[in-house]
């Protein structure tokens, strides 16, 4: 028996709507009656939920559905990819981000640093797409604290911020000050956030 049959079971067993079952669950009506059809299946958090709320076994809900079983493998297999490529771009985007840093203290070739930039870019969009726990900044006050103090460090690192905005040139490098800006300010805001990856070998 498929996982939407048993759970349309046990909402036909407590007499509820699936509306109501939804409301149990925090969750839309559209959502219990795609799990019924076997449009879509439930997370795992859902599923506990159901067997502690409904005394229902773990055991009775999972088994026999190979369908679903294959569903948390291939989701299982994409967090994992998720795991080692946002832990790839998190090391590569620290990189260039000291590059960028050294650039201004060492004298780099023009070439290295527009290299560094554009790479610097793959990685901050790799890791906006597969950070999996971001953190919240106004709740955490030590992440607050970096923002601020890195953005103050490199509005002052900044030269020639154009007064006026008269001309497309100038008007360009505004622009590009501040994405270079964003970009960096990125790489700040990613650093307290650690990859799985490095977590789980260091415990």
């Amino acid at each position: 028996m498929q996982i939407g049959e048993k759970i349309k079971r046990i909402r036909t067993t407590f007499n509820l709507t699936q509306e109501e079952l939804g409301q149990d669950l925090h969750l839309t009506r559209q959502t219990i009656s795609n799990w019924e059809k076997g449009k879509s299946y439930p997370s795992i958090q859902d599923i506990v939920t159901i067997s502690d709320r409904y005394h229902v076994s773990l055991d009775e809900l999972l088994k026999e559905d190979q369908e679903m079983l294959a569903h948390f493998e291939s989701v299982d297999r994409q967090s994992v990819r998720q795991q080692y490529l946002y832990a790839l771009a998190y090391c590569i985007s620290i990189v260039c981000l000291a590059i960028g840093l050294l650039s201004r203290y060492v004298t780099l070739s023009s070439q290295v640093t527009t290299v560094a930039a554009i790479i610097l870019l793959v990685s901050v969009i790799t890791l906006y797409l597969t950070v999996q726990k971001p953190v919240v900044i106004y709740r955490n006050k030590w992440a607050l604290l970096a923002l601020a103090i890195a953005f103050l460090y490199f509005i002052s690192q900044i030269d020639g911020i154009p007064t006026a905005v008269n001309t497309s040139f100038s008007l360009g490098m505004l622009m590009g000050s501040v994405f270079s800006l964003f970009l960096k300010m990125s790489v700040v805001y990613f650093i307290p956030q650690v990859p799985q990856l490095f977590r789980t070998k260091k415990s």
